[in-house]
């Protein structure tokens, strides 16, 4: 194979399409994410509200760079749903001189090597951040190996063959895994021939959050539940807190003691996590909790809500997030049993939530193993042509 080291601006030209914007359109940037993660899209806004910003009209094919942050690997080839979208003047847009030559997609794959990373870096001077600013004249003079159009497309196929097979396994898992237990949960609950009503059987409690700046209301013996400590459990209960109340805290901050053996849930940021509390505790007001007037199993009610979930957020509002208030909790019904079978369905549940948690852990462990797979086989194929 012959492999020629070309300068960068000797195959590819840097293209900027100046929009002269109309106050009335509404335009959509494009933003970067790092690590070649591929381009998202920014919400429409107007020409009005862009003011005099200078944006610059992307089209597909485009080698997308962002000068801030090509050094951590910020670039993309834009696709067929960038097609007249902007980007600020921090992206450049780079083409083909003779697209029979080069292949866009090959130059992509290569600068997220290794080797090709190392070049963008050495023309990027600076610290770190936004002052690693990408100099065009230094890019361009970057050298890098150029085979024959035929094995750059050779290359750049296997190489996104790879990628693609890693994100369909990945979401093939991730959706068969949730899709097991979703399905187990609908099964057990659908056809309920009883319910406990939210203001009835069941009592919503809020929370509060006193005066951070108070010691004597913190470091106390009362567990503090927030949506961040439920979002971080892999359990069914939530026995430790970040931060805890003291009795002050409890009595002059604006929380409430949540009894025992009930069930937390965040309602904002996001609405959904749960969690039983097996000892008193109190939460902040991004909580509502479950707590029973009858006789319940813990578990039971944790899957009872859980079978819910989607009316729950359903009746969630909010422009900034979503959130669910007690008053729209109100009249919720929710899955009852006997209590000599609550703990009979408890337990089957628990075992296959605990089975999807266990397989859940082995693919990320599985995703941190692939994630490494296209970084070595780029850095394979680009240090055999070096």
């Amino acid at each position: 194979m012959v492999v020629h080291q070309v300068r960068v601006g000797d195959v590819l030209e840097l293209q900027r399409r100046k929009v002269a914007l109309d106050a009335s359109e509404e335009y959509v940037e494009v933003g970067l994410r790092s690590f070649g993660k591929g381009v998202f899209h920014k919400p429409a806004v107007t020409g009005a509200q862009l003011g005099t910003k200078k944006v610059f009209r992307i089209e597909p094919g485009d080698l997308v760079i962002s000068n801030v942050f090509a050094w951590e690997g910020a670039l993309a080839v834009a696709s067929e749903g960038e097609r007249g979208l902007i980007g600020s003047h921090r992206f450049m847009t780079w083409v083909p001189r003779d697209a029979d030559k080069v292949s866009v997609r090959y130059l992509w794959h290569y600068f997220l090597s290794e080797p090709g990373l190392l070049h963008i870096r050495r023309a990027s001077p600076g610290s770190a951040g936004r002052n690693r600013t990408l100099g065009i004249a230094a890019f361009e003079n970057v050298t890098i190996p150029l085979p024959a159009l035929s094995e750059q497309l050779r290359i750049a196929d296997r190489l996104d063959g790879i990628r693609t097979r890693q994100d369909n396994i990945s979401r093939a898992a991730s959706t068969s895994v949730s899709a097991a237990f979703n399905g187990t949960l609908s099964r057990i609950f659908e056809g309920a021939n009883r319910y406990w009503t939210v203001g009835e059987e069941i009592r919503v409690m809020g929370g509060g959050t006193p005066n951070k700046t108070n010691p004597n209301y913190w470091g106390g013996d009362i567990p503090w539940v927030t949506p961040t400590d439920l979002g971080r459990l892999r359990s069914r209960t939530i026995e430790t807190t970040e931060r805890t109340l003291s009795e002050s805290g409890l009595e002059r901050g604006g929380a409430r003691l949540i009894p025992s053996n009930s069930v937390i849930m965040s309602s904002r940021a996001p609405i959904g996590h749960l969690a039983i509390n097996p000892y008193s505790a109190a939460t902040n007001q991004g909580c509502k909790s479950f707590v029973p007037k009858i006789q319940t199993y813990p578990e039971y009610l944790y899957f009872a809500v859980l079978s819910v979930m989607g009316e729950i957020k359903r009746r969630g509002a909010g422009t900034t997030f979503s959130e669910v208030s007690a008053s729209k909790l109100m009249g919720l019904r929710i899955p009852g049993a006997e209590i000599n079978a609550q703990q009979e369905i408890a337990d089957h549940l628990a075992r296959v939530q605990d089975s999807t948690w266990r397989i859940a852990a082995l693919h990320t462990g599985f995703k941190s193993l692939s994630s490494a797979l296209l970084p070595a086989a780029r850095n394979e194929e680009f240090t055999q042509l070096a």
